[in-house]
């Protein structure tokens, strides 16, 4: 709530096309939840967020009722390891869809992972179709670390079929029952 009162504050706004404000005009809130300790409280923060009348409504009515949430890899798997952090995201990552389904919000997770595998990385396909069942519903937001955005986007056909990748992958995923 404090980044929304600084955005007012600020007179920050999302802008559009020719510099106009976009309907509704304020740029999206989205919260970090990455430690173990911040990834098993998930849930229950969305929860109490979207229970504040004001903020429920500022979601329906300046972002068309979509909250994005973004889960980090990093500092799960420096507290529990990788085996326990990779639990702990799953388990987020269904306690915020819960959450954000209960308010009749949609949600998109933002997976800041990183290109190492302590950091989230690996093979995209098989990251995305690894999501708990009913967390992508056609969309889904992730980081590429610097180290591999030129391995993975730096020449066009490598690009496009990374994003055939992406696509494939999130389209299954939405699909599964």
């Amino acid at each position: 709530l404090a980044v929304e009162l600084l955005q007012k504050d600020a007179r920050l706004a999302a802008t559009g096309e020719l510099g106009r404000a976009c309907p509704g005009g304020t740029l999206r809130v989205v919260p970090l939840f990455e430690t173990v300790k911040d990834l098993r409280e998930a849930g229950s923060v969305i929860r109490k967020l979207l229970s504040i009348d004001w903020y429920h409504e500022h979601v329906i009515k300046n972002h068309n009722g979509h909250q994005e949430v973004m889960v980090g890899y990093s500092d799960s798997g420096k507290d529990a390891g990788r085996f326990t952090a990779a639990w702990e995201l799953y388990k987020a990552q269904e306690d915020v869809v819960a959450a954000c389904n209960d308010y009749g919000i949609k949600v998109t997770l933002f997976h800041g992972r990183g290109g190492s595998i302590g950091r989230g990385g690996g093979p995209t396909y098989l990251a995305i179709q690894s999501q708990p069942p009913g967390s992508v519903m056609g969309t889904l937001r992730s980081t590429e670390q610097g180290e591999m955005v030129e391995a993975k986007f730096g020449l066009p056909q490598i690009a496009v079929r990374q994003l055939e990748i992406y696509t494939t992958a999130v389209l299954l995923a939405t699909l599964r029952p």
